[in-house]
């Protein structure tokens, strides 16, 4: 019994090591590391239409969960302006996102704007952005 418990235990050890080598190899972290490394980090999105006051759509994701769609190949996406929008199109340019700054991706009048910032912190200025391009 015991060396079935340590076949067991060295299966899993490298089925472990194997997902950790993977993911670290997948997410690429940026060098030097990035401000919200080892932060609690969330990613905020939000699609402004033209003529509108107002967010037509608003979300606060915890980093953590938009690298794990990452790494695994999940499906992530966001609808603009009757599109289909892929955020692992755009992802490591927003984990490449200078504290403060935004992202924009403008579709047909409408703009997808994403940052990172540590929960609880106010929204930046717009008066910073890092990227604006066509899908």
């Amino acid at each position: 019994m015991g060396r079935h418990f340590l076949a067991v235990f060295a299966v899993l050890l490298l089925i472990g090591l194997g997902i950790g080598i993977f993911w670290t190899a997948r997410l690429d972290v940026p060098k030097p590391t990035p401000w919200w490394y080892g932060k609690k980090t969330v990613v905020r999105a939000e699609v402004w239409e033209p003529g509108k006051d107002m967010a037509t759509f608003s979300m606060t994701i915890p980093k953590q969960t938009l690298d794990f769609f990452y790494v695994f190949g999940l499906r992530s996406e966001i609808e603009l302006d009757h599109r289909h929008v892929s955020f692992d199109h755009f992802y490591k340019q927003i984990q490449r996102l200078p504290r403060g700054q935004k992202f924009h991706l403008k579709e047909d009048g409408a703009t997808l704007t994403m940052w990172l910032q540590e929960p609880g912190q106010t929204m930046p200025s717009d008066s910073t952005p890092a990227a604006a391009t066509g899908i």
